[in-house]
């Protein structure tokens, strides 16, 4: 089981113009502690469906409501996300 942990935190007060950081978190099978990427490229859907995984449940666990999003005159947009990923058991033909 792969889990990827996804973040995008205001960094600014309320009243100021807002800057965001965004931090993942890659929990890889039998690793000691999470691979963590800020702001750089991180392990694409595309590559780890290539690599064999399947992305089997995604949750949305924090929300923020914002104003004048896509048209909307108000939104609930994702500030985090947890994407659970399976590989099926390999079975050995020989």
């Amino acid at each position: 089981m792969i889990q990827i942990n996804w973040t995008n935190l205001s960094t600014k007060a309320l009243d100021e113009k807002q800057t965001w950081t965004t931090t993942v978190w890659v929990y890889r099978p039998g690793a000691a502690e999470p691979e963590k990427y800020e702001e750089t490229p991180w392990p694409s859907l595309n590559e780890l469906g290539a690599d064999g995984w399947e992305l089997v449940g995604r949750t949305f666990p924090e929300t923020r409501i914002a104003t004048l999003v896509g048209g909307w005159g108000e939104a609930a947009i994702p500030v985090r996300t947890d994407s659970i990923f399976k590989r099926p058991k390999l079975v050995d033909s020989s």
